[in-house]
C-alpha cells in the first residue's frame, strides 16, 4: 500500500522557494486531515488543526505548528486540481485492490443543491465504487457546463480499468464511453437500451 505522503511528494510545489515554512506534504496532508474531519473552509480547519495538534505531532513532524488559513488558502488557489484528484485517487486505489474486481460508475444529482443554484440547474456528481468492499475510490463533481456523460468519461481518464469490470446505468451505454473502457484494458456490462 502506498503512504498518502508519498502519493502527495509528486504534486510540484507551486510556491516560490523562499521562506516557505511549510512543505507541501505536510499542508496537504493537514488539509485532507481537515476536510476528512468535515472542515470545509480553512479558518474552521486550521482552528480544529490546532486543538489536535499535539495529537497530529504523534505523527506529523510540526516544527513549525499548523500553517495559518492564509497559507492553506493561498496554495489551494495555486495549485494544479488535477494533480491532486490524481494522487488522491491512487492512494485510494492502493487501499483496496481492485484487480478483476466489479467498479460501480454512478452519477448522482444533488437534487436539494439545485434549489440553491441560480440557474436552476441540478448539480451532479459521479462516483467509482468498488463493490465488493463498497469503498467510493472517486467522487467527481460535474461541471455545470457539462453533462454526466461527460463527467464518466473524465472518471475513465483518472483511474485504472485494466482488467476491471466496469457497471454503469442505461446513461453510459455509448458508442465513445464503450469505446474508452475497452481502449483502456477494462471489461464493461451496460444495459440495453431500446431504441
Amino acid at each position: 500500500m502506498a503512504s498518502l505522503a508519498g502519493i502527495l511528494s509528486t504534486i510540484p510545489d507551486p510556491r516560490d522557494s523562499r521562506g516557505k515554512k511549510h512543505s507541501l506534504v505536510k499542508i496537504l496532508l493537514l488539509a485532507i486531515i481537515g476536510f476528512l474531519t468535515g472542515k470545509n473552509d480553512f479558518t474552521n480547519m486550521v482552528h480544529c488543526l490546532k486543538k489536535q495538534e499535539s495529537e497530529l505531532k504523534n505523527y506529523i513532524s510540526l516544527e513549525n505548528g499548523i500553517p495559518s488559513h492564509d497559507t492553506f488558502s493561498r496554495i489551494m488557489r495555486k495549485l494544479d486540481n488535477m494533480q491532486m484528484i490524481y494522487a488522491i485517487c491512487d492512494w485510494f486505489g492502493s487501499l483496496t485492490d481492485t484487480y478483476g474486481k466489479q467498479l460501480i460508475i454512478d452519477g448522482k444529482g444533488i437534487l436539494a443543491a439545485a434549489m440553491k443554484n441560480r440557474n436552476g440547474r441540478t448539480p451532479y456528481i459521479v462516483n467509482v465504487i468498488e463493490e465488493a468492499s463498497r469503498m467510493v475510490l472517486m467522487q467527481l463533481k460535474v461541471d455545470h457546463k457539462e453533462n454526466e456523460m461527460t463527467g464518466i468519461m473524465k472518471v475513465l481518464d483518472y483511474i485504472d480499468i485494466k482488467d476491471r469490470v466496469i457497471t454503469i446505468d442505461a446513461i453510459g451505454t455509448q458508442r465513445s464511453i464503450i469505446k474508452k473502457i475497452k481502449q483502456k484494458g477494462g471489461h464493461f456490462v451496460l444495459p440495453v437500451k431500446e431504441r
